[in-house]
Order: structure tokens, then sequence, then C-alpha cells
């Protein structure tokens, strides 16, 4: 997605279930060996997926954002995933322990309390953060703890179909039919369109709506495909460093 500050919600909310997750995996172990050892370390390799996808989602959000907010520490949360990723036999056991213990759950009040003031400040957009709520893929984010405005209506009175059968969308109350998006990714050192996305789409304001797991199954296409392409650049260091542009369709 474009790199404003419109399209972090997303970001966030994928930063909070990873958070969640990691929870779950690790909340029954007392010490780093306790956890690096349990069941057949596929918590402790889970988690490090995790935290790499903590990593790659504050990668993709907003410069904006990551101005307004820098007690959130984004480049160290960066910088580890790609430890993470590039030197996983070198981490440390007991920071990775440490970090899931005491670093993830101030930053996910930080990341709470980012959600509310920018639906607040009408940067997040709220029905998407409705829709969020009933998606399986952020079945585990605890949403009672996101403060939204009074008076809001719900996605849900648009997106669900009427006693006709007809969706409207919560923008314009424009028809919803199905149909197909685009999306741009603006990463660091490239970016990707992803065409032929399968959404719901406003026949009046050209709005797109895209279920929650598509959306997910999209982001990691382009993780891969900027990983690879990455690999391929130090290989053939003939490239040189210039800004890369990539288009697919899915």
């Amino acid at each position: 997605m474009l790199a404003e500050i419109q399209n972090d919600l997303l970001y966030l909310l994928n930063i909070l279930e990873s958070i969640e997750k990691i929870k779950i995996y690790s909340d029954e172990t007392g010490t780093a060996e306790d956890f690096y050892y349990a069941n057949d370390q596929i918590n402790f390799n889970a988690t490090l997926n995790l935290l790499a996808n903590i990593g790659e989602n504050v990668k993709k959000i907003s410069v904006q954002l990551k101005e307004k907010k820098p007690d959130v520490q984004w480049q160290d949360i960066t910088d580890f995933r790609n430890k993470a990723v590039h030197d996983y036999m070198g981490l440390d056991i007991y920071i990775v322990f440490r970090i899931i213990k005491s670093d993830l759950e101030p930053l996910k009040k930080k990341i709470f309390k980012i959600i509310s003031e920018e639906i607040k400040n009408n940067n997040f957009n709220e029905q998407e953060l409705e829709l969020a709520k009933g998606s399986f893929y952020y079945r585990h984010i605890p949403f009672d703890r996101i403060k939204e405005k009074k008076g809001k209506k719900k996605a849900d009175q648009f997106l669900h179909p009427d006693s006709t059968g007809t969706r409207k969308c919560p923008e314009c109350k424009g028809i919803i039919k199905p149909g197909e998006t685009e999306l741009n990714y603006e990463l660091e050192t490239i970016s990707v369109t992803v065409r032929n996305v399968p959404a719901s789409v406003c026949t009046k304001c050209g709005r797109s709506f895209i279920d929650g797991h598509i959306t997910e199954d999209v982001n990691r296409l382009v993780n891969r495909i900027t990983e690879d392409l990455n690999s391929f650049t130090k290989t053939h260091p003939q490239i040189g460093e210039r800004r890369r542009e990539v288009a697919i369709a899915v």
C-alpha cells in the first residue's frame, strides 16, 4: 500500500495480532531455556517468525506516523527483524526471551493508544476497524482496548446485505459488488504493484473493501518478492542500488 498514514491501521493490527500469538506461545514458560526447548522448539521458531512479521509491518508504516510517535522504537524493531531473518543462528535466546516478556506489552499499549488517537483524528477509517473485528485473522486482538468515537456506524450495517440482498458502501452508500482492485506497496528499496486482487467494490465511489485473509496473503506474497529480489541484488552487484519496481497480477 502507499506509504500514507491512512494505510497504517492494517500494519498496526498485524503487529497486535502477532503480539497476541507470541503471548500464547510463551505464556507457560518461565525461563529462556524452557521457552527455547518447549514443544521441540516449535514455539520458539514460531515466535521468531512472528517477531520478524512485526518488524516487516513496522517497515511499511508511513514516515508521517513514525515522526508523530517518536516514543516507539521503530528502528530497533526493524533492526531485530533483520537479524531474525538473516542471522537466525546468531540470535541470543536470552535477548529474545527478554523482548517477549518485557518489551512487547509496552509496545502493545502504545499501538492501542496510536489507533485510538488516529481514529479520533480521522486518520484511520472506522469502518475498516469494524471489518477487522469480524476477521478470523485478527481474532486474538482485544479490540475493547481501542477507544472509538461515539455515535459511529458499524461497517456491518452496510457491508452485510440488507433485506433486499444489497450491500452498501459505508462512505457514499453506493451499491457494493464483487470486483477487483490494485494494491501498491512503497517499501524502502522497491515499489510493488499487485493487480487483480479480489475485492468488494463500490459502484459509485469506487472504494474497495478487501477481506483480511486476502490482504494477508498478498502481504506474504510481497514479502517473498521483496526478499527474493534483495537476495538477487546482493549476488548481482552490477544491478546497483537504484530503486526497483515490480508489477504482478494475481
